[in-house]
């Protein structure tokens, strides 16, 4: 699954959250869980190029779902 990424210079001409990144790799990385629980931590791995000078860019792994988001839905 590409990451997400949030450039503040294409939201102000409207775009959104929107999946980006290269060279996706997902890959355990020898730190162990927590006893009682198997198996090791995983790491998500990308390249990613800047689009313009001077933007501000957040990534994140899932879509941000805020707490407005939440009370409205369970006002629905």
């Amino acid at each position: 699954m590409r990451p997400l990424l949030y450039s503040a210079l294409s939201a102000a001409r409207g775009v959104g959250w929107r999946r980006g990144g290269e060279d996706i790799l997902y890959f355990e990385n020898g730190t162990a869980k927590r006893s009682g629980s198997k198996g090791e931590h995983s790491t998500l791995s990308f390249t990613w190029a800047a689009e313009e000078e001077g933007d501000t860019v957040y990534f994140a792994y899932g879509y941000p779902y805020t707490y407005t988001e939440l009370c409205r839905d369970l006002s629905a």
